[in-house]
């Protein structure tokens, strides 16, 4: 046992969109490792999302442990007043404390990897660093305090926060960027968990969610736009993708200490999208 006066170090590492249906098959078949050790020494088990199961409420209600409507956010866009124009949801829309604010409160320290809404980063306990879902562009202001940019930086070229998967026409150029993009997350969250003082750490990987909107109709048969040709070639890119956050997730545990806490965990599930009823039509 560890010294009982000791905060314990917590870490919280969210997958966007992440689905037991493509996490327990692959495991499975060894595809997944360190999540397959993770499952068989820990416990797991189906979480329900929240209505909507949307990334911002949902990644907005884990943080807050309360509902979209006492937060105040559903989707994407919130409506400005008395108005019919829209703007991204900010840090600045949320009611109420997240996890970190009650920590920082009591002098423990948070460090957060590309939260998905805490555009602009406020000032906390440790550090921020806003996820590209809902950030306007790669500026200081997503992070706090605002020297961990040039720190990032000096580590990675070019640090991307978000990969517009939907405005993408090549397939093969954008699991490239996905590769890109998940190398240097990885680069970050290593560097910061050993460099900066914290007892909670929260990484998002988002790319887990953009995979699977860009490549689903590739490994479910039962998807209307499923060509078994192009199964055949992107489904084991697919797998290549998944792999590489397991090796990720490996990467995490070995660099924290092995008393740690940790958790996995996601904002909703994933499933094939055939038709959609558009309601202002």
């Amino acid at each position: 046992m560890g010294n009982k006066n000791k905060t314990p170090k917590v870490v919280l590492v969210g997958l966007d969109g992440a689905t037991w249906d493509v996490l327990r098959p692959l495991a499975k078949k060894g595809e997944l490792p360190t999540i397959e050790r993770l499952m068989d020494q820990g416990t797991w088990g189906d979480l329900e999302s929240t209505i909507p199961p949307v990334t911002m409420p949902a990644w907005a209600s884990l943080a807050t442990g309360r509902n979209p409507g006492k937060i105040g956010i559903f989707q994407f866009f919130n409506r400005v007043s008395n108005s019919y124009d829209f703007r991204p949801t900010s840090s600045q829309d949320i009611r109420g404390k997240a996890l970190w604010d009650y920590l920082s409160g009591v002098g423990i320290k948070t460090g957060i990897v590309n939260y998905p809404f805490l555009f602009p980063a406020y000032p906390i306990q440790g550090f921020m660093i806003s996820g590209g879902v809902g950030s306007p562009g790669y500026s200081e202001h997503m992070f706090f305090p605002t020297n961990i940019k040039k720190e990032i930086d000096k580590i990675v070229d070019k640090y991307k926060v978000v990969v517009p998967f939907a405005r993408y026409e090549d397939i093969d150029t954008l699991i490239r960027d996905l590769h890109e993009v998940l190398e240097k997350r990885n680069k970050v969250v290593t560097h910061l968990m050993n460099t900066k003082d914290w007892n909670l750490f929260v990484a998002i990987f988002s790319a887990t969610d953009w995979i699977q909107h860009s490549m689903w109709k590739y490994i479910d048969e039962t998807h209307p736009l499923y060509d078994s040709k192009m199964a055949k070639k992107y489904k084991p890119e697919f797998v290549k993708l998944w792999k590489k956050i397991d090796d990720i997730i490996k990467t995490i545990l070995e660099t924290v200490p092995k008393d740690t806490v940790f958790f996995m965990v996601s904002d909703h599930g994933f499933g094939p999208l055939a038709e959609c009823f558009n309601l202002n039509k």
